[in-house]
């Protein structure tokens, strides 16, 4: 399981921040491959966080151009 850190800055790749879209509060993954960023608990992904931060089922990147990263994560400082 790879542990993903909480972000300081705005889009560090192999981090997660918080983001706002609408009224509702998202978590937003920087992937540590590419680059990209994506939600991982928005309307349409089935991503679950544990309270632990544990993300169920694994994270694929959705880039477009071919990234490769498909693992299992753990959102460090999760609360």
């Amino acid at each position: 399981m790879l542990e993903i850190p909480k972000s300081n800055s705005e889009f560090t790749p192999g981090t997660w921040r918080r983001g706002i879209a609408g009224d509702k509060i998202i978590i937003i993954f920087i992937c540590p491959v590419c680059g990209a960023a994506s939600e991982i608990n928005g309307e349409a992904t089935n991503h679950i966080i544990l309270p632990d931060g544990t993300v169920t089922p694994s994270v694929v990147c959705d880039a477009k151009g071919g990234c490769t990263f498909h693992d299992f994560i753990k959102l460090i400082d999760w609360q």
